[in-house]
């Protein structure tokens, strides 16, 4: 039997631990191996733990996709009200001027700032200009008002996002890496589990063989993935 590949993907080795546990489940004549037993004892957890870790590194991911959000809208924002502030026609220059005034008090250097220090901007620039000495202008320029709706929404969705992932920050930080949780599982799967099915399918195939098999053909597919990723490499 072939062992699995140590350049396995996190999310990878996610999966084929899932499938092992799952096979192993589904053997209820293998239930209490003396070997087996004890191996997915350990196989188990460590995949649960790392399917955890990955879920935590996906929340982390989905919130700097939302500060690329709101990052954008900031831009955007300065862009239009910049425009709007030097346009030749007057009444709509004011109304420009005015707003980018109140915007220049913050300017896309917030972008630049912390989670938190940027969130504090932003808050404070959309109470800026809900003002309602600002309406008026707001009003008279087309695409501000929708500008300023989309990052008061983007604003709130990066919150929320973020809540989510201070909360599930505080429940992993005494949980081991994705990384090593790869190492562990790599090393349980090829040096406790493999060994023992090549002699114990030689020994006793007919207890082992339909297990051994199903295994060896999990550990191949994912192989046989990577072994493709590195030639198109």
């Amino acid at each position: 039997m072939n062992t699995l590949k140590m350049n396995v993907r996190i999310t990878e080795m996610a999966d084929t631990a899932k499938q092992l546990v799952m096979l192993y489940k589904s053997e209820t004549a293998l239930a209490n191996d003396p070997i087996l037993k004890p191996v997915f004892a350990q196989i188990e957890p460590l995949a649960e733990a790392l399917s955890q870790a990955i879920k935590s590194d996906k929340i982390l991911s989905e919130v700097d996709k939302a500060d690329d959000m709101r990052d954008e809208l900031v831009r955007q924002l300065e862009k239009y009200l910049k425009s709007y502030a030097n346009i030749p026609v007057e009444n709509l220059r004011k109304s420009g001027e005015r707003l980018y005034a109140v915007f220049s008090k913050y300017g896309v250097r917030i972008t630049r700032e912390s989670y938190a220090v940027e969130s504090a901007h932003i808050e404070s620039l959309l109470k800026d200009l809900a003002e309602p000495t600002l309406q008026t202008d707001i009003s008279a320029l087309e695409g501000i008002a929708s500008t300023i709706e989309a990052l008061k929404t983007a604003q709130a969705d990066f919150d929320q996002k973020r809540l989510i992932h201070d909360k599930n920050l505080a429940t992993q930080s005494k949980r081991p890496k994705s990384a090593d949780l790869k190492k562990q599982l790599l090393k349980q799967i090829n040096i406790g589990l493999i060994p023992y099915l090549t002699s114990a399918s030689f020994v006793n195939p007919q207890a082992f063989t339909h297990f051994a098999d199903t295994v060896a053909q999990i550990i191949n597919t994912i192989n046989a993935a990577i072994s493709g990723r590195s030639k198109k490499a």
